[in-house]
C-alpha cells in the first residue's frame, strides 16, 4: 500500500489521499513529469491505469511549496543563483565624508548614532573610534568571535560572528571607505554613497539633519546625480525606524525633499516586501500606535538581507563553515526558534507552530529569550545544522535574521507568509528555490514537510549552497567577488542600467 500523499484543504486542515498511480503513456506528457516523479521518489510502482490530467491536478493540489505556477516537486537540475543586478560593468563609489555628529546653528545634528546612541543593555558598537582592521573593530562592527566544536568530534572549531541583526550601516560604511573601487573624483563616480543612518530603531527627530542641510553637505547631488546616491537604515524601514528625510516624497512642497525622495534607499524591507496593508494588522489598533508603526514608504526603497553569522569572517574560516554544513547530521526533521512576540497574526502563528513543535518528536524547538552576550548565536547555529528544516514564522514585522541564517547552515527555510518570499530579490532570487512556502499553517507541519522527496530536498540544499557567498559580508577592505556588498552593488548599478 503506497504512503498517503498529503493535501490541505482551504481551511488549513490536513486531509489525506491515495496517491495517484501514473501509467507510463500518462508520464510521457511533459505536463506530468512533475507527478511523476513525486510518485516515483516515493519507491511506488506506477500503475498503467490512472489519468495524466487527474494525477496533475492531485499533485497540484499537494503540498503548495514555491510559487504558484512552479511547484515544489519540480526536479532537474539545480537552478543557477540569481543574476543579484542587471550588469557586471566595473564601478567608481564616491563615499561623502560626513562626520557622525555635529553643530548647526547651536543644533546637534547626528548622521549617524552609532557611538551617539548605545543604551546600557547594548554592547559597544562604536566602531569609528577604533583602530581599522583590529578585532576591536572588527567585533563592534560585525560582533564577537563565536567558536565551539560541532557535534561530529572529528571536526575543528567552527567560528562565525555574533552579529547583530541592525549591523548593515556599519558594515556598508567601513566596507565602502575600504573599498578597492572608491574613487575621490565625484566626476568618474557611478555611485555616491551617503554615510546617514540610524542604529536607534527610533532616532529623535529633533537631532535629524534637515532636508536642506542634508542637501547641502552633500555637495555632488542634484538633479544629474540624484538616482546615483544611496543611503540606507540597518533596520526594516516602517514607521519612525528612520529620519523623516528618509521618506521624502516626490511631490513634497520641499525642493531639497523632492531631490532626496530621488536618491536610492536600502533597508531590511521594502514596499513590495511589507506593504501598506499590513496596516490592517490588529497590531496597529491593539497597540495604538498607528502611524508610528507602519510599513514602509520611502520612495526608490529596494529590500538588502541581514546579515549573517558568517559576515566578517576571512574566507578560510568561510570554507570551514561551508565543510561542516556539507558533514553536518540532520538528526531532526525541523527545528523551531523564536519568542512570542510580534503582529498579532504573528503570534497566532507562532502559538500553532509551537505547538505542533513541541509535540513532534521530529521537531526541536527553542524559546529564544534574548542574551545580550552572545545573541542566543551558538545554540541556534547549532540546532541548524542539525536539522533539514528551519520554521521561519513572521515575526515583529515580514522578515527575520533566521530566514539568511538558516540557508547559510543549510537548513531548508520554511516560509508561512507569502511577502516573505519578496524579501531580498537580488540576493536570493526566487525564494521556491530555496525554501518551502506554505500559504498558511497547515495541521501537521511535520507531516508535510516528511513528504518532500529526496530529489527536492537535494535540489533546495544545492541552492542554498550556492547562494552563500552573496549572502556573507567581507571584511571592510577584503571584498570578495559575488558576497552580498557585491550583489547590492550590481543591483543598484543595474537599476541605473534599465534608466
Amino acid at each position: 500500500m503506497p504512503p498517503p500523499w498529503l493535501l490541505f484543504a482551504l481551511s488549513g486542515a490536513v486531509a489525506f489521499a491515495r496517491p495517484p498511480a501514473l501509467g507510463r503513456e500518462a508520464c510521457a506528457r511533459p505536463e506530468a513529469a512533475v507527478a511523476c516523479t513525486a510518485l516515483t521518489v516515493s519507491g511506488q510502482a506506477l500503475a498503467e491505469d490512472f489519468d495524466s490530467g487527474a494525477a496533475l491536478g492531485l499533485v497540484q493540489k499537494a503540498l503548495r511549496y514555491g510559487a504558484a505556477g512552479r511547484g515544489a516537486l519540480r526536479t532537474g537540475d539545480a537552478a543557477p543563483p540569481p543574476a543579484g543586478g542587471a550588469t557586471s560593468r566595473p564601478l567608481a563609489i564616491y563615499v561623502y565624508d560626513l562626520p557622525s555628529e555635529t553643530v548647526v546653528d547651536g543644533k546637534t545634528v547626528v548622521y549617524r548614532d552609532t557611538c551617539h546612541w548605545t543604551p546600557d543593555w547594548k554592547p559597544d558598537r562604536c566602531w569609528e573610534r577604533t583602530t581599522p582592521g583590529s578585532e576591536e573593530e572588527m567585533s563592534r562592527i560585525f560582533g564577537p568571535l563565536v567558536e565551539w566544536s560541532a557535534a561530529d568530534g572529528n571536526r575543528s572549531k567552527l567560528k562565525v560572528r555574533g552579529i547583530n541583526q541592525f549591523a548593515t550601516g556599519s558594515i556598508f560604511l567601513a566596507s565602502l571607505q575600504r573599498h578597492p573601487r572608491r574613487t575621490a573624483n565625484p566626476e568618474e563616480a557611478d555611485l555616491f554613497f551617503v554615510p546617514a543612518y540610524n542604529d536607534n530603531p527610533h532616532p529623535l527627530q529633533s537631532e535629524c539633519a534637515s532636508a536642506e542641510q542634508l542637501v547641502k553637505d552633500l555637495p555632488h547631488l542634484n538633479n544629474q546625480t540624484a538616482d546615483r546616491h544611496f543611503w540606507l537604515t540597518p533596520n526594516i524601514g516602517w514607521g519612525n525606524n528612520t529620519c523623516h528625510e528618509f521618506n521624502a516624497k516626490l511631490d513634497d512642497s520641499s525642493l531639497a525633499m523632492q531631490l532626496l525622495a530621488r536618491t536610492k534607499k536600502l533597508a531590511l524591507e521594502d514596499r513590495i516586501s511589507a506593504p501598506m496593508s499590513l496596516r490592517s494588522d490588529a497590531a496597529f489598533i491593539d497597540f495604538a500606535i498607528g502611524d508610528e508603526y507602519l510599513p514602509p514608504v520611502a520612495e526608490n526603497l529596494h529590500s538588502i538581507p541581514y546579515p549573517t553569522v558568517l559576515s566578517g569572517m576571512d574566507a578560510i574560516d568561510v570554507q570551514a563553515w561551508q565543510d561542516a554544513v556539507v558533514a553536518s547530521t540532520r538528526t531532526m526533521l525541523a527545528s523551531g526558534m523564536w519568542g512570542m512576540h510580534g503582529l498579532a497574526s504573528t503570534i497566532e502563528m507562532r502559538r500553532v507552530l509551537t505547538k505542533q513543535c513541541q509535540h513532534s518528536s521530529r521537531c526541536s524547538f527553542k524559546d529564544l529569550a534574548y542574551d545580550p552576550e552572545t545573541g542566543n548565536t551558538e545554540a541556534v547555529m547549532q540546532e541548524m545544522l542539525q536539522s533539514t528544516f528551519c520554521l521561519q514564522p513572521t515575526g515583529d514585522s515580514i522578515s527575520r535574521k533566521g530566514l539568511v541564517d538558516s540557508i547559510v547552515a543549510g537548513c531548508i527555510p520554511v516560509l508561512f507568509n507569502p511577502l516573505q518570499a519578496k524579501l531580498w530579490p537580488w540576493h536570493i532570487g526566487p525564494w521556491e528555490d530555496v525554501a518551502v512556502v506554505m500559504e498558511v499553517v497547515p495541521g501537521d507541519v511535520m507531516g508535510a514537510l516528511a513528504q518532500v522527496p529526496a530529489q527536492e530536498l537535494a535540489r533546495l540544499r544545492g541552492n542554498m549552497a550556492r547562494l552563500l557567498e552573496r549572502l556573507v559580508y567581507s571584511p571592510p577592505g577584503a571584498p570578495r567577488p559575488n558576497d552580498a556588498m557585491d550583489v547590492t552593488l550590481r543591483g543598484l548599478l543595474g537599476l541605473l542600467d534599465e534608466r
